[in-house]
């Protein structure tokens, strides 16, 4: 039925327009979803227009045997680039109305519990600090997980090593009394950026949701450290607006609203891992093995876990090593495999990143 107005708004695009049209119909097989991009940069912009970019990228995903959702979203993204060049020159040429989703209230009122908290890696804070003892601890098949043979012959001093866990008084400012938090790492632009997802809540409901961005610069030559060694570093806070979330913050706040949590004694062994996940070629081409790297919010460090299925996918064990940097970068020359039998909040977000891969279907039929 849109073919009408498909035609009108083509006669009307300029060469580059078209081409970048042309390149979405070539990788799609449908100009449909071309002329949904234009019309909706032409209704949304910044934040919100990502987030419709990102609802259509899931209904591409779920309708065509092509792209992960990050490649999808990549595509689109260049599409915006050269489809948006003389939009503002132009103006609107198709002058619809058009909303893949309706924008949410990421702040207030969302129903938790003290076992969705910790299925998503949340931590109880008291009066500025973190609680030595939370309600329980996840033990959601960390019984299965296994040491790599990349194991470094150091003490336990260096297993330690890297962690940082101590902020100043500036960002006590941004704590209340009493809170739930998680970090979440980012690499962006080279620069090493954590954010805090800060949630106070009272009977069942987090009645406020802040996010404070954490910048952190690294100071020091890692050629004089060893592995595993923490460089000292300062931080740069800020509070950041709803509007200017990143993905992976509105991520997690969508997987409270949906209550996806990661329940505790649960184990993936013996379910299915995600179609999304199976769709993709495995470890070197071996369909039995499936390779993920998490950087830590935690430590300069990136955590890698390889889950091993039958040819059906069905998981049957887990392995997992650390690569974590001397320097001030990740991945430098300095890395090397690192034990990490410590660092069980690094193998939950693992869990979690296989766990929010799953669509509705099927975690009803693993839960």
């Amino acid at each position: 039925e849109r073919i009408p107005a498909i035609r009108k708004w083509l006669s009307k695009c300029t060469h580059m327009q078209m081409t970048a049209a042309c390149c979405i119909g070539n990788a799609y097989l449908s100009i449909n979803v071309a002329y949904v991009l234009a019309v909706l940069m032409e209704n949304y912009t910044g934040k919100a227009l990502r987030k419709q970019f990102k609802a259509l990228a899931e209904i591409v995903e779920e309708n065509a045997m092509c792209d992960d959702l990050d490649s999808i979203m990549h595509v689109f993204d260049t599409f915006n680039l050269y489809y948006g060049i003389h939009n503002e020159q132009e103006g609107s040429i198709i002058n619809t109305e058009l909303s893949i989703v309706e924008a949410e209230d990421n702040s207030s009122n969302i129903e938790v519990t003290e076992e969705m908290l910790i299925g998503r890696n949340f931590y109880h804070y008291t009066n500025r600090d973190c609680d030595k003892e939370q309600p329980f601890t996840l033990e959601t098949d960390l019984s299965y997980l296994e040491s790599s043979n990349g194991k470094d012959e150091d003490d336990d001093d260096d297993e330690k090593a890297g962690d940082e866990d101590e902020y100043d008084e500036e960002y006590d400012e941004y704590l209340p009394r009493d809170c739930w938090i998680k970090k979440i790492s980012a690499f962006e632009d080279d620069e090493e950026i954590y954010y805090h997802i800060i949630l106070e809540v009272k009977d069942g409901v987090a009645t406020s949701v802040s996010v404070v961005k954490d910048e952190v610069s690294h100071r020091g030559c890692g050629m004089f450290f060893f592995p595993g060694m923490t460089m000292p570093a300062s931080h740069y806070y800020e509070e950041v607006d709803a509007d200017d979330y990143p993905d992976k913050v509105d991520n997690e706040i969508e997987a409270l609203k949906k209550k996806r949590y990661l329940p505790n004694k649960f184990s993936f062994k013996g379910k299915k891992l995600p179609q999304r996940i199976l769709d993709r070629d495995g470890n070197g081409g071996d369909m039995t093995d499936h390779t993920y790297a998490i950087q830590s919010a935690y430590r300069l460090a990136y955590t890698h876990m390889s889950v091993f299925t039958t040819e059906e996918g069905i998981i049957e064990g887990f392995n997992y090593s650390s690569y974590q940097s001397t320097g001030s970068g990740y991945g430098d020359m300095f890395s090397r495999p690192h034990r990490i039998d410590d660092k069980h909040e690094e193998i939950i977000d693992i869990l979690l990143y296989i766990l929010d891969h799953y669509t509705d279907e099927e975690i009803k039929e693993i839960l």
